[in-house]
């Protein structure tokens, strides 16, 4: 796995795929899937 940080302290890439996050750091895309949370930060569906 080759991983990228970005100039925010979070993971940026992952083997090539742009990972995306929200507000609050949540994991909302890593390229392949992507990740639904509620209110309370908590993840509810993987998709």
């Amino acid at each position: 796995m080759v991983a990228q940080i970005g100039s925010n302290n979070r993971q940026a890439q992952a083997d090539g795929q742009a990972l995306s996050y929200d507000a609050n750091g949540n994991l909302l895309s890593d390229g392949v899937r992507t990740y639904v949370w509620n209110a309370r930060d908590q993840l509810v569906e993987r998709k």
